[in-house]
Order: C-alpha cells, then structure tokens, then sequence
C-alpha cells in the first residue's frame, strides 16, 4: 500500500535476499519519475560516478565520477534510514547478478520480490577497467547488468541509467589486499578493490583450487590444457585450451569422460553465475587471477545455463563469459565451439 507502513507490514521498501543475505531497495511506481520528488521511483536515471562507487575517494582513479545518484544514496542513509538502515549503497557487479533471474526475460528478475523493475540496465558500483574508445568512443565505462535478459558489461559512465541501492552486514571489500605483480601482459588498475586476491583461493597443488568465498572447487587449468606444479609451489598449464560445442560439453561431462582428480568425479560446467564468479574485475587481459589460474585465454567460456531469449528458441542456446574484459552474454550460435572450465561443489 502507497499509504501503508513498514512497522505494521503494509508497505514494501526493501527486501531480504535469504541466500547472500543481502537486503535490496524496492524501487517505487509512486508520483513522478523526478529525482528528488520520489528518490525511489523506477524510472529515476543517473549517470555513473555517485557515493559509494568503487574508487570515487583512491588518489589513483581513472575517469569521470558523476555526482547524480547522491541524492538517492543520502535520502536512503539519513535520519532512520530506509527500512531502518543508514548504509545503503550500490551492489558490486557479483552482488547485482545474484538478483539476475535467468529463467526469464523482460524482466530478467522476479518481480514478485522485485517490484517496479524496467527491463532496463541497472548501474554497478565497479568502474570498467578498460576504455571503450575503439568500439563507441567512450573512454570512460563502468560495469551494469542489463535486466531485460541478465547480461553484464559495460558502456559510458556519462549515459543515464538505474539504480538499485543494497547494503549487508558485511562489505565484500573489507580487509583490502595486496595486488599482485601483472602476470604476462596482464593489466591491474589499483583504485578498483582487489576482491579476487590469492588468499582468496585454496591451492590443493593436484590441479584443483577451492574459491573460499563460493566453496566451489575448479580446475586450475582450462580443459585441454596440462596442469603441472612447479619448484616454487605455483602451477603450469601449458598447451592450449580446447574448444568444443556446447552440445559435446555437455555430454563429454554427462557421460563422465573427464578422469577423477583426488578421487573426485562430479565435475560439470558451472551456471552463468558461477562462471562469473571467477572474473576478476580490477584487471584485464585476461580478467581472471593469473597466479591461481595461469595461461588463461581471454576468449569465450560456456556454462551450462541455457538462454531464454526470443520467440524463436532455435535462436539462442547457452551463455558464455569473455575472460579478456569479463563481460557475459548469451549466444545465438549454436554450433560455435568454446572453451571450458570445470567446477564442483567443495570440500
């Protein structure tokens, strides 16, 4: 109810994501699209750069921060804040994708939890780290989830688009790390939070590497590649990774053709979201942890999430992951061979 209350239950503001335990704004259809005479409406757009966006305050950063979304991210913070809390920010790309539903489109979300939301993109709080000046003359980006169909990028941080404010009791940033040293001719911006770090990952030196915040457990190596530890503990893949269909993906891992690792056989591709989870944002070329998954190609991954799209289904099949930008789209070439890594569930 527009005249309802969140104290007696008669008004939704905000919901509770009970797998990350992330508590979302609940953005308003009440009164005019204006930033200031409803801070929460839908169609409310900004341009990127506001508080809270990573690298805003880092002597270092790069490119334009727009002040356009502070009215939103102060109104939500100040006197008892929105549903009661005073630290509302914008997600992280992770953090935005987890509310992606890909077994819908237009909107790709579910809008019984998520009310109000245009098939439109929703802004992140990640700078990209690379110019776009070679493909649309932007040299200033920044990463967005687009809710029409889930697929993330980036694009100008001086075009308008939505915000979903979020907040946790936690912040995926906290207890910055060192960066590493660039691997090969790997680029590392440091004004972005390093949250793919190498203690991050679990090392178990047999070609396998456990991701501590997911509890998934990957191969190290790409498949067709040859894992090998080296005198300093680190890992070799060498070779090249081999590129098959998704059709051939999927039953070379139905069909358990992959040999046991540790005494472990239920490798599978990963989910979108699980793929996802590997890019590492604050680098490119590739956009992955180099340390921990060495010779790693930036080219095109497969899940084994199939698209949705279209009133044509022959159109469209599986969704990948670019590991040289770290980007994801769905593909409408069925035939095209892609690389792939495996995964499981842990230890």
């Amino acid at each position: 109810s527009n005249t309802g209350s969140e104290s007696a239950g008669t008004q939704w503001s905000c919901v509770k994501d009970n797998h990350t335990g992330l508590i979302w704004e609940v953005k308003s259809s009440v009164g005019t699209s204006s930033n200031t005479a409803n801070i929460h409406h839908k169609d409310n757009t900004y341009r990127w750069g506001g508080k809270t966006a990573l690298g805003r305050e880092h002597p270092d950063k790069e490119g334009n921060y727009y002040d356009d979304w502070n009215t939103l991210v102060d109104g939500s913070n100040s006197g008892n804040g929105l549903c009661g809390f005073t630290d509302w920010r914008l997600p992280t790309p992770i953090e935005l994708q987890s509310i992606a539903d890909y077994s819908q489109k237009d909107p790709s979300i579910d809008s019984d939890y998520f009310p109000n939301t245009p098939s439109e993109g929703f802004w992140s709080a990640s700078p990209s780290v690379e110019k776009r000046e070679s493909y649309f003359n932007e040299p200033d980006a920044a990463r967005l989830i687009g809710f029409d169909e889930g697929s993330g990028g980036y694009i100008g941080r001086d075009k308008s688009y939505r915000v979903r404010l979020v907040r946790s009791d936690f912040l995926a940033t906290e207890g910055g790390q060192v960066v590493p040293s660039a691997v090969g001719s790997q680029t590392i911006k440091t004004y972005i939070p390093n949250e793919w770090h190498d203690n991050r990952y679990t090392v178990h030196h047999n070609g396998t590497v456990t991701d501590n915040n997911t509890g998934l457990m990957w191969k190290v190596c790409s498949e067709g590649q040859s894992w090998s530890k080296q005198s300093d503990n680190t890992a070799s893949c060498s070779g090249s990774a081999r590129i098959v269909t998704w059709k051939t993906a999927l039953e070379l891992v139905n069909n358990h053709t992959f040999p046991a690792i540790d005494g472990y056989s239920d490798w599978r591709l990963p989910n979108v979201k699980e793929l996802a989870s590997l890019v590492a944002l604050d680098r490119f070329k590739p956009s992955i942890n180099s340390t921990i998954f060495p010779n790693t190609p930036g080219s095109f991954y497969q899940s084994s999430s199939p698209a949705v799209f279209g009133s044509n289904s022959s159109r469209w099949d599986r969704w990948l992951v670019k590991f040289d930008v770290g980007f994801y789209q769905p593909t409408r070439r069925k035939k095209d061979p892609r690389s792939i890594r495996l995964v499981r569930l842990g230890r």
